[in-house]
């Protein structure tokens, strides 16, 4: 027995059967790919005069020796990270935003029925 195909999909994002694209979990993943980016970026980023992301985290070392540089070093490296690590503000953005996607595509999927689900259906995307 076989099974019908699924619906070909229109330049509206309309399928034959009524069902429109998920337009949160479009927005979900269009935030998921510019904090993507964001972090390699960020990991990429060098200033212009050289170095890299670890030269911000060792920025005062050698320059004076106090207490002062010692806790203004420390301080640098908890901010830095505090963003750019694999447990970091940025990779918890990124595993929310994946979860969170994940759930739309699972349910209510990529079409929804725009009676059942307006809010994905209506999402506005910018």
């Amino acid at each position: 027995m076989s099974e019908n195909p699924p619906p070909a999909d229109s330049k509206d994002g309309k399928s034959n059967d009524g069902k429109v694209d998920n337009k949160k979990l479009i927005a979900t993943n269009n935030v998921l790919s510019t904090a993507r980016t964001s972090q390699t970026n960020l990991r990429g980023w060098s200033p212009t005069s050289g170095g890299s992301v670890e030269t911000l985290k060792s920025g005062l070392d050698g320059i004076w020796d106090s207490p002062v540089a010692e806790t203004l070093s420390a301080k640098m490296t908890t901010a830095v990270d505090s963003v750019d690590s694999d447990s970091g503000v940025m990779a918890t953005i990124i595993s929310d935003l994946s979860s969170a996607a994940s759930q739309q595509e699972a349910y209510p999927g990529k079409k929804v029925d725009p009676n059942e689900h307006s809010t994905e259906a209506n999402w506005k995307i910018f």
